[in-house]
């Protein structure tokens, strides 16, 4: 087995991410994009350093990290209510209500939610959006096979 490359989770998490809902804008990693005047987002993948839990052949890898997720509303439509929605529903799918966590697959590993991601508040500093942003800490899993 081998780490999942950080492309990999970088899309498992994007892929998440636009499962909610498909019809809003999405900026990827290394793909041109221009606000249209709509909604859209914005997920980056910020890793932490990897480390190794064991030592020896075949020992088990864990990585963890954060995976950003910016949303924007246009400032002109004035429904800041309909942003703090999203980030609140955006929040939900990653960390279902009742659930211990969510796993989702990335190449040969998993990634993994164990806590509910934050919402910051309300960012008014674009002339053209108002933004907010929702962090999801995740740890990637990868055990040797047996």
């Amino acid at each position: 087995m081998t780490n999942p490359t950080e492309s990999e989770i970088e899309k498992a998490l994007g892929d998440h991410m636009d499962a909610l809902t498909p019809a809003w804008r999405s900026k990827l990693p290394g793909v041109a994009f221009t606000p249209t005047g709509g909604p859209w987002q914005r997920g980056t993948w910020m890793p932490a350093r990897p480390g190794l839990v064991a030592f020896g052949g075949g020992a088990h890898h864990r990585q963890s990290g954060v995976y950003q997720i910016d949303i924007f509303y246009p400032k002109s439509e004035r429904r800041v209510d309909l942003l703090l929605e999203r980030a609140t529903a955006m929040r939900q799918h990653f960390y279902p209500d009742g659930a211990r966590g969510l796993t989702i697959e990335a190449g040969e590993g998993e990634i993994i939610v164990e806590r509910r991601p934050g919402v910051s508040g309300i960012d008014e500093t674009d002339p053209a959006y108002n933004r907010v942003f929702v962090e999801v800490f995740v740890r990637i899993e990868l055990r040797p096979a047996a």
